[in-house]
């Protein structure tokens, strides 16, 4: 795990930057992407500020420096690395304490290029929300 200081907002334009192509060599061209991976960070607090911690995980061996990174896999391929279309866990009661995270992912999956960003109220609701892929310690 990495662990260094940045602005969030940079990391997604870096991202998106990396992901984005040409409009017009889009519009020539159909754009697939290789492989199935994702950086996934997370940051304290919802101005997307702060002390980021992130890694990549590459699927679907689980490669690269997560540490639940096979779980992260199984857990992404279901959802066609869709990580908005994640089921929370149930059964699963989170205190009620306002420390909000933000997490925030970019990659590809399947070929299509995938950016999320989401602030959660504390890290229970986020591990709830997104089972292992933001599980970064």
């Amino acid at each position: 795990m990495t662990r260094f200081r940045t602005v969030c907002g940079g990391i997604l334009a870096a991202g998106a930057l990396l992901l984005s192509g040409s409009g017009v060599a889009q519009a020539e061209q159909a754009v697939t992407y290789p492989g199935n991976w994702m950086y996934v960070a997370v940051v304290q607090g919802e101005e997307a500020m702060g002390d980021v911690n992130g890694t990549l995980v590459r699927c679907p061996q689980g490669r690269g420096g997560h540490p639940q990174g096979k779980q992260a896999c199984k857990e992404l391929a279901a959802v066609g690395g869709d990580i908005t279309r994640m089921k929370p866990r149930t059964g699963i009661m989170c205190p009620m304490i306002y420390q909000p995270v933000t997490a925030m992912a970019y990659g590809v999956w399947k070929g299509h290029r995938k950016v999320y960003a989401m602030t959660f109220s504390n890290p229970c609701v986020m591990k709830n929300a997104t089972r292992s892929v933001f599980a970064l310690r």
